[in-house]
């Protein structure tokens, strides 16, 4: 379920195409969009390739959760967000519901991968030891750090990937991204 944070909108500042090019990690341009929006729902397994292949876990919404006209917006502007990830889950199992996480995600079709269906996939920055398939979580999106981009391999993809966690987490530090 998406939950827009005021009068029943979307605020989303950047509509920008994903290029058909593949390019490297270095090539990849960071936006800092600013972008107002909380998608919520429950997680599901993915493609198992965050964990797996690229060492970066995922917290995957169902996409089937989220309303036919928001899925129409996030698939005119995929790309990797930046925000907050809150449970919402009462579960000894889960974490505890209501402790923020800062997260970076991708919402798009991982143009690497060649993938044709959408996909809502949030790195929180914390380490979990479980995974916490079946709870609930919120995200609070509050950047654009780049649009959705093919890379040239899945060692760039990875790289890139790191690179946006790592520039996240600089400005959290900073004191930049906190809402």
């Amino acid at each position: 379920m998406a939950v827009p944070r005021s009068r029943n909108t979307i605020h989303m500042t950047v509509a920008l195409p994903s290029s058909e090019l593949a390019i490297t990690a270095a090539d990849a341009v960071r936006e800092w969009e600013s972008v107002d929006l909380v998608l919520q729902g429950p997680i599901v397994k993915g493609f198992g390739r965050g964990k797996s292949q690229l060492q970066c876990p995922t917290a995957n919404l169902d996409p089937n959760a989220i309303q036919e006209d928001v899925k129409k917006i996030l698939g005119q502007r995929m790309g990797v967000y930046a925000g907050y990830a809150t449970f919402t889950s009462k579960n000894a199992r889960f974490p505890a519901p209501g402790e923020r996480y800062p997260m970076v995600m991708s919402i798009g079709t991982n143009p690497t991968y060649a993938n044709c269906k959408l996909t809502i996939e949030a790195h929180l920055m914390h380490e979990f030891k479980e995974d916490f398939y079946g709870a609930t979580l919120k995200l609070e999106v509050t950047h654009l750090i780049r649009t959705n981009t093919k890379f040239v391999s899945f060692e760039e993809l990875k790289s890139a990937i790191f690179d946006d966690i790592k520039l996240y987490a600089m400005r959290l530090k900073k004191g930049c991204a906190i809402i």
